[in-house]
């Protein structure tokens, strides 16, 4: 019934942050929640359940990435006002120290989904990235974890897979690199 009357922000506007993995949906949420305290009541959920809880509950807009802000507006469909939000500088340092790399270097990517390391991957196309190859393992899967661990010059891991604790079963810890972001300042502000 809330969801239907679509009625202006009360004391508290109501987020629903939405991100491809629930570890950084929960994360996003949290952050925002602390950043505007007292002013906002924020949630994660993942992008795809976006249709079903805007059907069930009210929410008075939608916040995600800059990365999957078009995404977010397909699956809003005009419901509510979908805010892009952009990531910190380290996240951004960190593409480039990828695409940097030199030709037949091996990436290795370790995600709790599949969708999650199609997304890096497609982040690092997206930034020039090319002749390095990449390697992906899922959360679990221990064979596709063991050949990263042997051959991988760099790791990138998924805030799941740091907390899930991977990052203390490989061998050469130097090469590990956690694919998180936080908010840019401004676009906190």
């Amino acid at each position: 019934a809330a969801a239907t009357e679509r009625r202006r922000p009360g004391p508290l506007v109501r987020v629903l942050y939405a991100e491809c993995t629930n570890a950084d949906a929960g994360y996003d949420a949290e952050r925002l929640g602390d950043a505007f305290e007292g002013m906002i009541e924020a949630e994660g959920a993942l992008l795809d359940d976006l249709p079903d809880r805007l059907e069930r509950f009210h929410y008075d807009l939608v916040a995600t990435t800059t990365f999957h802000a078009d995404e977010a507006q397909v699956l809003v469909a005009g419901r509510v006002p979908v805010v892009a939000m952009l990531v910190g500088p380290a996240y951004i340092e960190l593409v480039h120290e990828i695409a940097a790399l030199p030709v037949g270097s091996r990436v290795g990517l370790i995600c709790a989904s599949g969708r999650g390391s199609d997304n890096i991957r497609e982040t690092l196309a997206l930034s020039g990235t090319s002749g390095v190859e990449i390697l992906s393992a899922l959360i679990g899967e221990s064979d596709d974890l063991d050949v990263i661990d042997r051959t991988a010059d760099v790791i990138l891991m998924s805030r799941e897979a740091l907390a899930a604790g991977l990052d203390h079963s490989l061998t050469r810890p130097e090469r590990i690199r956690p694919w998180t972001y936080d908010f840019d300042p401004s676009g906190l502000e």
